[in-house]
Parts: structure tokens; sequence; C-alpha cells
């Protein structure tokens, strides 16, 4: 095979120009369409990214629906009864204090033993009373108005004890002390007394 020699190459001068011309714009254009080829793919993942999320968002709506329609009842009996909570305390230091009674309200804490569910948590707020009652039964009228408040009461303990007999009465009165926790359902997140 022959190789050209120097002279000649400005014979060929042209279609070696247009040669290398058409290799550059190859090259370019090839570089061009991986550059476009690799903002495709990125799209395409952050697509398929927002897709994912979406798809998750929608499984969890879908549960958070059916869980809603099966439990509504639930729900709706638990606010009847005032386990889910609302704002109580006003109320309950209002009522104690038309019916002077001594009381001591601690502050809210999770339930002990009760784990969350769903985001929500079982609350406990105790309530220690302590009243004089004439006789039993008054007892039993003071602590059924207490369980009147707004709320859902559960009984802890109560003591009752025989005042020493005063002359002018022909009875004791009784001391009583009660601690009462009010539970309610709320939010974990959520840090209230």
């Amino acid at each position: 095979m022959m190789t050209p020699n120097r002279q000649d190459l400005h014979l060929f001068w042209r279609e070696l120009a247009m040669l290398a011309t058409g290799l550059l714009l190859a090259l370019l254009v090839t570089a061009l369409a991986h550059e476009q080829l690799r903002q495709a793919r990125v799209k395409h993942a952050t697509a398929r990214e927002q897709l994912l999320a979406y798809h998750s968002q929608a499984i969890r709506l879908a549960l958070a629906y059916d869980t809603w329609t099966t439990y509504r009842a639930r729900y709706a009996e638990l606010l009847r009864r005032g386990l889910m909570d609302t704002a109580t305390r006003p109320d309950w230091i209002e009522r104690l204090q038309q019916a002077a009674l001594r009381y001591r309200i601690a502050p809210r804490q999770p339930f002990p033993g009760a784990t969350p569910v769903a985001g929500q948590q079982l609350y406990a707020t105790a309530m220690t009373l302590e009243f004089t009652a004439a006789h039993e039964a008054a007892f039993e009228a003071t602590l059924a108005r207490i369980k009147t408040l707004p709320g859902y009461a559960v009984e802890h303990d109560c003591e009752l004890a025989l005042r020493a007999r005063q002359s002018d009465r022909d009875h004791s009165d009784l001391d009583v002390r009660c601690t009462l926790y009010w539970l309610s359902i709320a939010p974990v997140s959520e840090a209230r007394p």
C-alpha cells in the first residue's frame, strides 16, 4: 500500500477537512445525545421517586380512611364519654370550687403500660379530692357529682375515716380522700399539662 507524500496531501485537503469536520460533528452530536440521555434519566428517576411517594401517600390515606370507617362509631362513643382529649381542666376547677371541695390535680402523664397506637396515647390525670360527708349516702352523691365533670373518670382509691363525734351532733362525719384518674386520648406529640 502506498502512502501519499506531503505534496499529494494538498489534493486531499478538502476531503480530509470534510472528514475531520464530520468526525467532530459526530462527536459533538454524540456528546449532546449522551447529555440528553443523562438528563432524561435524572428526570425519570425524580419522577419515579415522586410517583412512589404519591403511591405511598395514597396507601396511607386509604388505610386511614379504612381505619376511620371501621372505628368511627367507637370514636364517636369515646368522644361522647369524654375520653377524647378536650380542654376539661378549667371546667373541673370551676365546678370543684363551686362545690367547695379541696382538690389537687396532677399534670397529665401517659398512662402506665399503655403504648401509643396510630400516633395516639392514653393519658391519665390524677385528681385527689378531700371533703367531709355527713354519711355514706352523701359521700356517694358527691362522688357521683364529681363523675359528671367533663371527661372520663376512673376511681383509683377512696379512703373514708370517721371523725371524732361532736357533742352537738348525733353522728360522726366522714373524712373522705379519693384519688381519681381522668383518662384521655390525645396525639403522642402533645405535651400539655
